[in-house]
């Protein structure tokens, strides 16, 4: 990326205001949007798919789509809608490459024991968060072609994450006792500053256009340790003890049905070989590093306020 703005849609979320903060330390010029604007992000407006694409990708390099949310209905439809739309105002404007985050769980919520979701593995969205992001994937890919690249991600964790790594720090922060310690489950994760890294990447290297790659930390974790992780980034201890897991299920039945079981007790690998031997990339942290900078500012362990998501 050596000439032309980038542009980040999405600038004010999570991934989106991480992204856009390096790309600004490198030295690029960045145009950053979101639904709503900010100090240097400008706002779309509630309607994206009214949005004229085309003064906002004019003469730009490249263009990251990291917004986007849990939704169907009427808001899926002009998600792709706008997404259609931004596609074609940017191959019409010469833009070079086209970033779009979605997730791995476009393959589907859980993997068999002993294996792995790869970019190769058969698509089986299971909720509406999976089905958005792989409808946007289809929106795009006819129009943008060799231009996109297509990154499925993980749960992405680190300072100020929401979701389920928030809900798990939460557990390990109360202190009660956790019945989880007898799993043995394989979870995969990636890490903020992997998946930046990671976009950044794909966004200049010559062999990543025109197809999916699937990133994450390169190490899946058991729920079990990953608690542990937490507590001593945090500073204290977590809690386990071992349950039967038949035992386990029935407990955690009413408190969410099956998503809540699938998320903590069961396998969701992922297999990223594609991006370490076709890409040269490696991740540039561990998981362990990653999770102790999720709570660690300058030295200080706490349990970091939830920030929210403006994407």
């Amino acid at each position: 990326m050596n000439h032309g703005p980038i542009v980040v849609i999405g600038a004010t979320g999570f991934v989106g205001s991480a992204l856009r903060e390096q790309l600004i330390l490198s030295g690029q010029t960045v145009l950053g949007v979101a639904r709503r604007g900010s100090d240097g992000v400008v706002g779309l407006g509630p309607v994206p798919d009214r949005v004229d694409w085309r003064p906002v990708v004019a003469g730009a390099d490249c263009v990251f789509h990291v917004a986007g949310s849990a939704q169907s209905g009427a808001n899926l439809a002009q998600d792709v809608h706008a997404a259609t739309r931004m596609g074609e105002a940017a191959m019409a404007a010469g833009v070079r490459r086209i970033v779009l985050l979605s997730t791995i769980k476009v393959h589907g919520e859980t993997t068999p024991p002993g294996q792995a979701f790869s970019e190769h593995s058969a698509l089986n969205p299971f909720d509406d968060y999976a089905r958005a992001r792989l409808a946007v994937e289809a929106a795009l890919t006819p129009i943008c072609g060799e231009r996109l690249v297509v990154v499925r991600a993980p749960l992405v964790y680190g300072p100020g994450a929401r979701g389920n790594f928030r809900r798990l720090a939460g557990l390990v922060a109360s202190g009660m006792p956790l019945p989880f310690a007898g799993l043995d489950n394989r979870r995969a994760m990636v890490s903020l500053t992997t998946l930046v890294a990671f976009l950044r990447h794909v966004a200049t290297h010559p062999a990543a256009g025109g197809r999916a790659w699937a990133i994450s930390d390169n190490e899946d974790i058991s729920t079990p340790e990953l608690m542990r992780r937490i507590g001593g980034a945090m500073g204290m201890e977590a809690r386990l003890f071992a349950l039967p897991e038949p035992l386990l299920r029935a407990m955690l039945w009413p408190f969410g049905a099956g998503a809540l079981t699938r998320r903590l007790l069961d396998d969701l690998a992922v297999d990223m070989s594609a991006a370490i031997h076709d890409l040269g990339f490696r991740p540039p942290e561990t998981l362990g590093q990653g999770v102790w900078r999720a709570f660690n500012r300058g030295g200080a362990v706490a349990l970091l306020p939830e920030e929210p998501d403006t994407a």
